[in-house]
């Protein structure tokens, strides 16, 4: 059976069973109800068409429902029934925002038609919508990229200097001298403005990414290694769930995993789990980053991989980890996508084109529990 809905409405309760046997008689998931308010009362969450029976529609003034259908934000493409209709009904009922006018009483195998019709619409339609979205993200992409470049290019040569300046000042002072705490807090921002401007270099960077085979465990256990070494305070517990034949990765994905690792631990204040993983799987290898934090909230998903935002709190991430982990991935012909839920954490899935087999020598045996820190919050 199709797992997307078909909402019904239909006041009539036999126009409103005859419409379900129709529908589910084609293999469709229908939910039926009197009324569209009732119809969405759960949200319009799924519904992927509408099918208005004209017992349900006010006689008087047939754009109300389309109007209802926009307020609450149904997307859907809508169907609707009517006994006799004529041309110039339908045509009105179309132009007031309806996909198809069906004839009542029901044809079965017309109806279904229509509906798998419209459902093919709709799916052309959110291809379509997806295709905009993506070129207005790389566009804007090539922008930032190229500014970040000449903004990074810049800002490098004089801040490697005043921050080497600042460390000579506090080398040549005395221990007690009651500037080195400013002097400190002066090398902290610098560092965290040098971080910044590795950032934006590896951002704007064009050049292909390192495709050098190596085995995808070890180059997940040394990313998450260097941030457990640099942080020892902060309890994560760490598990690695590779197959044991060795699982072949571009070099470049080291960095993914680093970034990936990076932003669990940091949505992980009070500790968890932190868990890499890979399989393969129909010629593609399949793997995943997941944490035991805060989540991200829905509203904000959409927004993650745009370059500059965060979730973090101000000054402590500079909003280009994730959109470097897309790109880094998509050259590599693959796809990246993150599925989370607040309050139980996030799981970061991605999706590459399998490599040639690798053979990997035998790694020794590692602990799965590790303590760890984070004492630099940048994406």
């Amino acid at each position: 059976m199709d797992s997307r809905r078909i909402l019904v409405i239909a006041s009539d309760p036999g126009e409103r069973q005859s419409l379900c046997d129709a529908l589910t008689g084609a293999g469709l998931l229908v939910t039926a109800s009197a009324t569209l308010a009732e119809g969405l009362r759960g949200g319009a969450s799924g519904v992927r068409i509408v099918v208005i029976d004209q017992s349900a529609l006010d006689p008087a003034n047939h754009q109300q429902v389309f109007a209802d259908l926009r307020r609450e934000r149904v997307e859907a493409p809508c169907l609707v029934t009517l006994h006799d209709a004529s041309v110039d009904e339908a045509v009105g009922l179309m132009r007031d925002g309806a996909f198809s006018v069906v004839s009542l009483p029901v044809d079965p195998e017309k109806l279904a038609f229509q509906v798998e019709q419209a459902l093919r619409h709709a799916d052309l339609c959110e291809k379509n919508a997806s295709l905009e979205r993506s070129l207005e993200s790389h566009e804007r992409l090539a922008m930032i990229g190229k500014l970040a470049a000449g903004v990074a290019h810049e800002l490098n040569n004089p801040l490697d200097g005043v921050l080497r300046f600042v460390n000579l000042a506090v080398d040549g002072m005395p221990k007690d001298s009651p500037q080195i705490p400013y002097l400190l807090e002066a090398r902290r921002g610098l560092r965290r403005m040098a971080d910044i401007v590795r950032d934006l270099l590896q951002f704007s960077r064009n050049a292909n990414v390192d495709a050098t085979h190596e085995d995808a465990e070890r180059l997940a256990r040394d990313a998450v290694g260097q941030l457990i070494a640099a942080a020892p305070h902060r309890r994560i517990e760490t598990i690695f769930d590779f197959p044991p034949v060795g699982v072949p990765l571009p070099r470049g994905m080291f960095q993914v995993f680093a970034n990936l690792a990076k932003n669990a631990i940091d949505a992980m204040p009070q500790g968890g789990k932190l868990t890499l993983s890979a399989k393969l799987a129909s010629g593609r290898v399949q793997l995943a980053v997941a944490d035991t934090g805060t989540g991200i909230p829905e509203e904000l998903r959409e927004r993650v991989f745009e370059p500059f935002f965060t979730t973090k709190e101000v000054g402590k991430g500079t909003g280009l980890g994730l959109p470097i982990c897309l790109r880094i991935v998509e050259r590599l012909g693959g796809t990246l996508t993150i599925v989370s839920e607040v309050g139980r954490g996030s799981c970061v899935e991605i999706d590459l084109p399998a490599r040639r087999p690798l053979v990997v020598a035998p790694r020794p045996a590692a602990p799965t529990t590790r303590a760890a820190t984070q004492t630099s919050k940048e994406q």
